[in-house]
């Protein structure tokens, strides 16, 4: 979590592997990333995929005060691997 402009601010550690042809070498590397950008790359992917319309994202919109907690942790960051696959 990330504190933006007095605010808290969903932030995720995004694990990429890149398997090179032939399946001799893997590099691997994190990325952060932040809710807002995964929701930017939703809207983005659903104008070309309309089916990924259904897939739910977290939003903080929802969250009272703004928060977030353990809980919203655990349950984003299962929406999000279930977006990425």
């Amino acid at each position: 979590v990330l504190e933006e402009n007095g605010e808290q601010v969903p932030c995720y550690s995004v694990m990429v592997s890149l398997q090179e042809v032939g399946g001799a070498e893997t590099k691997n590397w994190t990325v952060p990333r932040k809710l807002s950008e995964f929701q930017s790359l939703h809207r983005k992917l659903s104008e070309c995929f309309p089916s990924l319309k259904k897939v739910q994202l977290p939003s903080l919109s929802k969250l009272p005060f703004k928060s977030v907690d353990q809980k919203f942790m655990e349950k984003s960051k299962n929406q999000l691997n279930n977006f990425l696959q």
